[in-house]
């Protein structure tokens, strides 16, 4: 939570027609967790107005915005709305590494959401460091494999490069929802959190 500036290590997910609203994300933001509004198909003038309201209302909390990288002229036109009010985070839904360079040249924090261990390492080959572990239980675009068993892998591959020196900030997403599954997450990843790992839920 550090790392994020709130009081819990939990991000609310980005929904479409829902989270696209400041005041949602004051809730969020006042009960301690990270809100991300959803961009995902505004034009320019939409994502500077609502960047700039939320920012003005938010003032000193964390936020966050979420974008939906396979939308490429979409993306370009937030991105010139995101010059301006620089949010502190963005997480990207479908992205790639060059998304992620423009983003965090920008002083925003980034990640991406990945949803299997074949995508992960071609992501830290390629420099990216935070990521978003999307399992089938989640709501909207899922991957191919349930939480549990995208988890384990995940987290062997986060191992692996742990041991050459790389440091990373990880999100869990997917049916996480209650004292026993957050409960389970914090036995899963305590190991590499132990390791300097930075853990978090979505």
């Amino acid at each position: 939570a550090l790392h994020h500036k709130t009081k819990y290590p939990i991000v609310q997910a980005p929904m479409s027609h829902i989270t696209d609203n400041p005041g949602f994300a004051k809730i969020v933001a006042d009960a301690g967790a990270l809100p991300v509004l959803a961009l995902e198909r505004k034009n320019y003038e939409q994502t500077e107005k609502l960047l700039t309201e939320t920012s003005n209302l938010l003032e000193e909390n964390s936020w966050g915005v979420g974008l939906l990288g396979f939308l490429k002229d979409t993306f370009q036109k937030q991105i010139k709305a995101l010059e301006k009010t620089k949010p502190p985070f963005a997480f990207i839904l479908g992205g790639s590494p060059y998304q992620v360079y423009n983003l965090q040249e920008m002083g925003i924090e980034t990640y991406l959401y990945v949803s299997s261990p074949e995508s992960l390492n071609v992501f830290i080959e390629r420099g990216v460091r935070n990521f978003i572990f999307e399992g089938s239980e989640c709501g909207g675009h899922i991957g191919a494999f349930s939480c549990f068993s995208l988890w384990e892998q995940m987290l062997s591959v986060i191992s692996k490069n742990l041991c050459k020196g790389e440091s990373f900030h990880i999100l869990f997403a997917g049916g996480i929802h209650d004292f026993a599954s957050a409960q389970f997450i914090s036995a899963m990843a305590a190991p590499l959190a132990e390791r300097g790992v930075k853990v978090g839920v979505l």
